[in-house]
Formats: structure tokens, sequence, C-alpha cells
């Protein structure tokens, strides 16, 4: 990462301008583009929680330092119509960024030569692999935070059984992924990826790729069970699951690939330095000593979304009483076309 500006087309010394066309060159404007939109709209939500932070704020420092990041947010109609019109914008454009930016990252393979990347099922592949991998990370952070921050209320049971539906219908996409380059591989007759394939299969490494399989393929199988998916145990330790299986997945495209290439001589096997190694768990510990910092410092949930759709329950004026004697009535025997999916399974 120290060298990574050498990506970018400047004037130096030497006279050299990178090529364009090269993939690598993709990937500087379709990660630039993804995580500038992906910061804006991140900070964006938080602007409303932020102020609300900020008119709680006891601590002078404190106080100053969120009326900063609110950015003079105030509250009125005027900042909401901006506000909304603006966080809505922000979604349509991050949409098809998620597409567009994975598929410029697998065509850094795809366009290559090197067998077990020259695949035109790339693009599909990396996406489906992202949304999967990352709603595994979401399920492995939300089930212990839900229970330590006494979330319950907010982040339901129904919110994570949704998401395992994902993991498990991104988990089929990826398996299919996985049934098809060892199919094109076959039927290309290209000797090369053949004995790729089969290097991964049976080869010194070949444990890599079936614990890869393992964890993405068959750990979230479990999920076409509901009362596995509605268990927080099941699914964090199947989420975990996929977290690894993820891991081996870029080390079975990286390093298998690598190990194996055209020329017998190039062939070697790769073992891991302690740098290596420190430098992976540098990466999870910096992973979460940001998540801790956000979770200590700024709201875990979105405050003014989740505060417009709560149920009503207070009422003031004259019929307050019977007001909340109605509510009450309502939250004790819910009409059938009200009734949560709970409530639902309750009956």
């Amino acid at each position: 990462p120290w060298v990574d500006f050498w990506l970018f087309p400047y004037p130096n010394s030497r006279e050299l301008w990178p090529q364009f066309r090269s993939p690598l060159m993709w990937d500087v404007f379709a990660i630039s583009t993804y995580a500038t939109t992906s910061a804006l709209f991140w900070y964006l939500g938080m602007i409303p929680d932020l102020a609300t932070i900020r008119d709680r704020s006891k601590n002078k420092l404190q106080r100053m330092v969120y009326s900063v990041l609110a950015m003079g947010w105030k509250g009125k109609a005027t900042n909401w119509v901006h506000y909304e019109r603006a966080y809505a914008q922000f979604a349509w454009i991050a949409t098809p960024l998620v597409l567009s930016v994975h598929s410029t990252v697998s065509f850094d393979f795809a366009t290559s030569k090197v067998p077990g990347w020259h695949t035109t099922i790339f693009p599909p592949y990396f996406v489906a692999g992202a949304i999967f991998g990352g709603f595994g990370m979401v399920v492995t952070l939300l089930v212990p935070m839900r229970k330590m921050l006494h979330l319950e209320k907010y982040i339901t049971i129904n919110h994570l059984e949704l998401c395992n539906k994902i993991i498990l219908a991104t988990s089929m996409i990826v398996g299919y992924a996985y049934a098809m380059e060892f199919f094109a591989a076959w039927f290309s007759e290209d000797l090369p990826e053949r004995h790729q394939f089969l290097y991964r299969l049976g080869g010194v490494h070949s444990w890599v790729f079936w614990t890869m399989t393992l964890c993405n393929c068959v750990a979230p199988l479990f999920f076409w069970s509901k009362r596995v998916r509605r268990s927080l145990l099941a699914m964090w330790i199947i989420s975990v699951f996929v977290n690894i299986g993820m891991w081996f997945e870029r080390f079975n495209i990286f390093v298998l690939s690598l190990e194996n290439e055209f020329i017998p001589a190039r062939w070697s096997y790769f073992t891991g330095t302690a740098f290596d190694w420190l430098v992976t768990a540098g990466t999870f510990g910096i992973f979460f000593m940001l998540f801790l910092v956000f979770c200590k410092w700024a709201p875990t949930i979105a405050i003014a979304e989740v505060k417009s759709v709560l149920p009503w329950r207070h009422h003031s004026g004259p019929h307050a009483k019977d007001g909340h004697a109605a509510a009450k009535h309502s939250e004790q025997k819910p009409s059938a076309e009200n009734a949560t999916p709970d409530q639902e399974d309750a009956r």
C-alpha cells in the first residue's frame, strides 16, 4: 500500500505515465469514486443524529466538536427537505456503484492470462461474494452489539432473519460460481486451466479450497431452517464461518493461482512469513478499534430514521387518557393486519 501512488497518472522525473488501458487504472477511479460516495452517504445520514448528540452534550468540548460535525443542523423544515432529497440522491447513486466497483475489481483478474483468473464469470461472482461476505460480517457484529447495547427493541429478530435469508441466497449464487469455474475449465479444454483446478482439488493447498467450500456453500444451508435463522447463537456461528470462508476465498484466488502458472519452473509453495501474519493481525486490530470507537462516540443506529417509524405511544390533549388506554389496548390485542411477525408466530 505504500507504493499505491504508482497507480495514479502523475508527471514524474522518469517521464513515465501509467497505462490508462490497464485494469489497475480502472481500480483507481472505481474505488476512489465508491469510497467517496460511501463516505458522504454515511456521514450525511448521521447529521440529524449528530445534532441530537450536540444538543444533549454537557461537556463544552464535546458540544463544540458535535456542533462542527452537525454542520449547523437546526431541524427546520427546510433542513429536512434538503436532507431527504440529498439522501435519496446518494442512495440511487451508491446502489449501481456496488455493482460497478466490484465488477471493475474483478476485471483485474478476468483480463489477465493467469490460469484460474481468466474467466468471464468473475464480475457477478465478485458482486455476489461482496454482498455475501458483507452480510456475514454485519451479523457477526450485530448479534453481540445488539445484546451489549440493549438494542433488542430496535434490532429485532425479524431484521436478523432477513439478513440470514440474504446470506443464504448469495451463498447459493457463490456456490454456483464455484461450480461454473470448474465447468469452464473442463469445457475450454485449456490444459493449464484444467491443471489449476485439479491442483485446487488435490494439491498441497487443497485444504484451503475445501475449507472455503465448507464455510461458504455448506454452512449457510442451515438457514433453510427457520429455527436456525431465528437463533442468535446459530446465526452468529454461521456468520463467523462465512467470514472465515471469504478470507480463504481470497487466499484461494490469489495464492493458489499464482503457485501454479504456465511454467513449471515458476511453481512454488507459499508459506506466510512473520511479517505477513503480523500485518493480517494488524488489520483485524485496526478494524475492531475503529468499530469500537464509532460505537462509543457516534450513534450506532439512525436515531432520526428509527424515530420516524416508532409506534405512536403518547398523546397530549384533553383525550390523552383515552388515547393512552386505546394504545395500550391495541398493544395487548393487535389486529391481524397490524400484527408483527413475532405476534403471528405466537398465534
